[in-house]
């Protein structure tokens, strides 16, 4: 729906004052904005899940079934006031931005479905220390206490009435990926310890590079560093990141060489369970059917580059904001093949609540600082004098000794001279023609990556 749609249908149920301007009473625009912001309950759990992040605690966990729903969070650098907070609730949904306000559009989706208490609870160790029925009600709460492992909890519980609750995990999970707080969904580890970028295939190969960049500052404000894998070897002296999936392997490498970049970053331990499986994904890793433990000792990051060796597919930007994916968007078409994952907590956003709003100040800062990453990425890359072979690590694809090989049989039925001898003269070239041709490759790419951030010859 178009900004004059919702214009027009805002002045219906408004008070008429004059041309081009009307008013509207704050209840009646809670029940109308409604209309236009979350789509979905899994949006309203990524609402609150940004305002609990907003706040900084050691550790995020969520219950929910289909009578209800419970976000709890652990020793909370900043706290928020429930009675203030739902006194003036109308304001606080329609004000600045804050963690209250995301609190606010999270529990609007949850009102939609006409829950039956909403509570607000506190804990010191596993002595409760107040419960606030946010909403008014009788009903005497009946909540399960924490662990008791942290000084401080709080929870913000909802319990169904008649309509029941269905979440979809996985569109949560695939939204929070990047968040930079142990987040953990009915004992389980919300979200995996490594990645793939968005449309990519083993099939295709390694990427030519990937990137991290590193920051020391707080958790609201940046992103887990995870790897897409293992790779080939290390371009820094920066130092690596701890965690298996970070590692230096000579097979199965996702990535050829990684960098690690910036001041030493805040240290980020995420472990837990994996998601449990069924069915058949359950028979043929049995420990998956029970959730097996995992761990990644990583680090606070800023952002993450990945750069494919060959130019295809969109030039991706995915932002993270107070760990929740925003909708991906585009970097300019001469990056093609590059993903670019970045923190961007002070970026505005439109009523859908997960759509950056193109041009805005916010977003024309944030365009500055991705060029100038990406001024550094493509800087690094050039950095080295190398070709398709080093890129490989010495060892010859397969494509190479099949052109070798192809052109052995074809010289040894055509040149005038023994047939080993021109099998192997003409094998030879081959090969050469195919290095030669992977050669150009490499630095066509690299040109093009020059010439998209401004630094290469026009």
């Amino acid at each position: 729906m178009d900004l004059e749609e919702l214009l027009q249908r805002e002045v219906e149920v408004g008070t008429y004052d004059s041309t081009g301007a009307f008013t509207l009473s704050l209840g009646e625009a809670r029940r109308k904005l409604q209309n236009f912001q979350l789509t979905s309950l899994e949006q309203a759990v990524l609402k609150l899940i940004q305002g609990v992040v907003r706040l900084e605690p050691l550790a995020v966990w969520m219950e929910s079934n289909e009578r209800g729903f419970v976000i709890s969070w652990a020793d909370p650098t900043a706290r928020v006031d429930p009675a203030q907070f739902v006194g003036e609730f109308e304001k606080v949904l329609l004000g600045p931005d804050c963690p209250e306000k995301d609190f606010a559009i999270g529990l609007m989706g949850f009102l939609d479905k006409e829950p039956a208490q909403v509570w607000w609870a506190e804990w010191s160790g596993a002595q409760p220390v107040s419960t606030i029925n946010l909403f008014g009600g009788l009903a005497q709460a009946e909540l399960r206490a924490p662990p008791g492992a942290h000084a401080r909890t709080f929870a913000l519980v909802v319990q169904t009435g008649k309509q029941k609750l269905q979440l979809d995990r996985q569109m949560i999970a695939t939204r929070t990926l990047f968040c930079p707080i142990l987040l953990l969904w009915n004992g389980r580890l919300m979200c995996e310890l490594s990645w793939n970028p968005p449309g990519h295939r083993s099939s295709r190969g390694p990427y030519w590079a990937d990137f991290y960049f590193r920051q020391p500052g707080s958790l609201a404000r940046g992103i887990a560093l995870k790897p897409i894998g293992t790779c080939l070897r290390w371009i820094t002296s920066a130092g690596g990141l701890e965690g298996s999936g970070f590692s230096i392997s000579t097979e199965d490498y996702s990535v050829h060489r990684r960098y690690v970049l910036g001041a030493q970053g805040r240290a980020l331990v995420l472990k837990g369970r994996r998601p449990q499986l069924s069915g058949l994904s359950a028979w043929m890793s049995p420990g998956n059917a029970v959730g097996f433990p995992v761990e990644l000792r990583t680090s606070l990051g800023e952002s993450i580059w990945i750069v494919d060796g060959a130019q295809k597919g969109r030039a991706l930007l995915l932002c993270v904001k107070h760990g929740v994916m925003l909708d991906p968007c585009t970097l300019p078409r001469q990056l093609g093949g590059t993903v670019a994952v970045v923190a961007t907590p002070d970026l505005e956003v439109d009523l859908s609540q997960f759509s950056p709003i193109l041009n805005s100040p916010s977003w024309q800062e944030l365009g500055q600082r991705v060029k100038r990453q990406a001024s550094e990425v493509v800087s690094k890359l050039a950095q080295e004098p190398t070709s398709a072979l080093k890129e490989l690590g010495g060892n010859w694809p397969w494509s190479w000794a099949g052109a070798g090989l192809l052109a052995g049989v074809v010289g040894a039925s055509l040149l005038p001279i023994p047939w080993f001898g021109g099998f192997l003269l003409s094998g030879a070239g081959g090969i050469w023609a195919a290095k030669r041709n992977a050669d150009v490759k490499f630095q066509s790419r690299l040109r093009a990556l020059q010439q998209a951030v401004g630094s290469g010859p026009d």
